[in-house]
């Protein structure tokens, strides 16, 4: 059975626009690298704390985070995405599987 997510476009939806120009979704966090072959939240719980150190992050929560959007989004479940500025929604379907890039823009 798919699933539906919500996905944020970053703070203030500011990559909104990117996000429908591209048909793409995406989730920050680059100077992690490649999560491809994480296997567990408590990985990524290390792989947070040595890259931002204790610097107040909520590791567990945004390790929870990473790991459903690299391991748990499937192809063809479906996704929401908002602009909260213009209060705009935009569903899609997933077509591929995780991948990284250290595109920001």
């Amino acid at each position: 059975m798919n699933k539906l997510w919500m996905v944020r476009a970053g703070r203030g939806g500011s990559f909104f626009d990117k996000f429908i120009e591209n048909n793409l979704i995406g989730i920050g966090w680059t100077e992690l690298g490649d999560l491809s072959n994480t296997k567990s939240r408590d990985e990524l719980k290390g792989k947070l704390f040595s890259t931002y150190g204790d610097k107040g992050i909520k590791r567990g929560l945004y390790a929870g985070i990473l790991f459903k959007f690299v391991r748990e989004f499937q192809k063809e479940d479906k996704i929401i995405t908002y602009n909260p500025i213009d209060r705009i929604y935009k569903l899609g379907t997933i077509k591929s599987d995780y991948y990284y890039s250290d595109l920001q823009d």
